[in-house]
């Protein structure tokens, strides 16, 4: 739907109660994506693909940006050590910015 549209079928409410649905699921999103890389990084799946490493790995298969695929890749490793930050990313008690500086 476009953003014309959008502005003319759902009412301010609709509208505010999407934008906190959306943002919930972004973030159980990016709780899931890093889980998963975790899990390729354990498998190294990277490696068996053809990719030096999972930051490339992420650069040319997920085609992230260079920033995007550090902090995935370091938040990834940290998770790997410490999983309660999937959890806290998942619930909005951590971003990857807080993770990963």
């Amino acid at each position: 739907m476009s953003a014309w549209a959008l502005s003319h079928a759902i009412t301010d409410d609709e509208l505010v109660d999407g934008l906190r649905a959306l943002e919930t699921e972004q973030r159980r999103t990016m709780a899931a994506i890093i889980e998963h890389l975790v899990e390729t990084g354990r498998r190294q799946l990277h490696l068996r693909l053809g990719y030096a490493s999972l930051y490339e790995y992420c650069l040319k298969v997920l085609r992230l940006s260079e920033d995007e695929a550090y902090r995935r890749m370091t938040c990834s490793r940290l998770a790997a050590r410490q999983p309660e930050i999937i959890e806290k990313l998942a619930r909005g008690e951590l971003s990857l910015t807080t993770v990963t500086t």
